[in-house]
């Protein structure tokens, strides 16, 4: 029974000394444990030692890019890459790689500055539950597709409705520096990561 106390104490001890990560926490426990136990012939009790190594949090995502839907290269496998790396299922990798497409495109086309080059911003994480949580932020002020100065006049009309059909949340909150389309889509297997972006 003794050697249970020492045994969760010296555990307890090098988890709260490591400044490291937690894969190397484990295995400091476990290096720990085994040269105590040798160290100390503790061979009156079976000793069994159980670790679980948690998967480090993934962090977010985000890309920059003109605000021009042709240089949007790279924008899906970008964001399917990360949420790959997340463990996101095929379904929800391709509903939130439309959504964040077309929110994209959307403002490349719509939110171009008056005046010179303006940018579009996506960033991607988690919030606390486990739901993907997405901004899509351009520099602009709000445009028609088809006027001439506001890029190659694309057609569309159905961004918002195809966003609204793949995603959980919506919302819009256009501002005097531009506007930021917040999208949230929960997953099928929700994954723990560092909190999104605000």
């Amino acid at each position: 029974m003794a050697d249970r106390g020492r045994l969760a104490d010296l555990a307890a001890s090098v988890i709260t000394s490591s400044g490291s990560r937690a894969a190397d926490t484990a295995d400091r426990v476990c290096a720990a444990v085994a040269e105590w136990l040798a160290r100390t012939g503790s061979g009156g009790e079976a000793i069994a030692l159980a670790a679980h190594r948690l998967p480090e949090p993934a962090a977010g995502w985000s890309m920059q890019f003109p605000a021009d839907p042709q240089a949007l290269t790279g924008l899906r496998a970008g964001l399917r890459a990360w949420l790959e790396d997340l463990g996101a299922g095929a379904a929800d990798r391709a509903d939130v790689e439309l959504a964040v497409w077309e929110a994209a495109v959307n403002a490349a086309v719509h939110g171009r500055p008056s005046q010179g080059a303006g940018t579009v911003t996506v960033q991607a994480g988690l919030d606390g539950t486990g739901n993907v949580l997405i901004h899509v932020t351009d520099r602009g002020q709000w445009r028609l597709g088809g006027s001439a100065d506001s890029g190659r006049g694309w057609a569309g009309g159905r961004g918002l409705s195809v966003i609204s059909q793949v995603t959980d949340e919506v919302s819009i909150a256009p501002s005097p520096a531009g506007t930021t389309m917040t999208m949230r889509r929960r997953l099928r297997h929700p994954v723990s990561l560092r909190p999104a972006p605000t």
